[in-house]
């Protein structure tokens, strides 16, 4: 037994017949989101609502180095290093205390689940129009919702526009759809900037006409049914 599986094995990150067990992947692996798409962090900056996102950076890599590398881009791109001198001495101390962001970040790798999504019927793959189509099964499809959509587009008195209508047509057909997937979708017709998607996802929300039920991260959209 060579040294890298001696020292496997005394981590317990191998099994008995010689086979990596899934957290030696999570630990060293070079690319585990081969076989983990989840292990990522997703850091955002917002402005007045969680649809108002301004900018996004996805960190991948194993737990061992996604701690230092959602600190690196945290320190260059979202929080500040206010500077001040004691004497001669140059201070720069980070606005939020490093050592509570290590700290919020180890939780997190700790106890996130990295297994993904559970109870979901395999996918179904076939070829379709010169290529592969492969389609997801969803069990929290809420199929009320068409006609939930249908009762607030002929409510004129809210005021959607043409543009509004079709999100809540995307919403209803599939609730967890970001901003991001709407704009490319509009755009195989005309080009639509995300940042109007998401403006647009915030008047319909002033507006009472959606909801965010969940975070900005595996949250979906809820249309909410007029009353009048």
């Amino acid at each position: 037994m060579g040294p890298t599986e001696m020292v496997l094995q005394n981590l317990n990150l191998i099994s008995d017949d010689g086979k990596l067990k899934n957290a030696a992947l999570l630990l060293f692996a070079k690319k585990p989101q081969r076989y983990f798409t989840c292990v990522q962090f997703n850091i955002g900056r917002f402005g007045h609502s969680e649809a108002d996102l301004i900018t996004q950076d996805v960190i991948e890599g194993n737990i061992i180095q996604m701690a230092d590398r959602v600190l690196d881009v945290l320190k260059s791109k979202y929080l500040t290093m206010p500077i001040r001198f004691e004497g001669m001495n140059r201070i720069e101390k980070l606005e939020v205390p490093e050592e509570a962001l290590r700290e919020i970040l180890y939780n997190a790798i700790i106890h996130k689940d990295y297994t993904g999504v559970h109870g979901l019927p395999m996918p179904k793959i076939e070829s379709a129009f010169g290529g592969v189509r492969v389609t997801f099964q969803r069990n929290n499809v809420n199929i009320s919702q068409p006609d939930v959509v249908k009762s607030v587009v002929k409510d004129v008195v809210k005021g959607i526009t043409e543009r509004q209508r079709v999100i809540l047509e995307m919403i209803s057909t599939d609730s967890f759809m970001s901003a991001k997937a709407m704009s490319e979708k509009m755009s195989e017709k005309k080009f639509v900037a995300e940042r109007t998607i998401q403006r647009d996802l915030a008047d319909l929300q002033k507006k009472g006409i959606i909801m965010r039920k969940g975070g900005r991260f595996g949250g979906e959209w809820v249309i909410v049914e007029s009353k009048e």
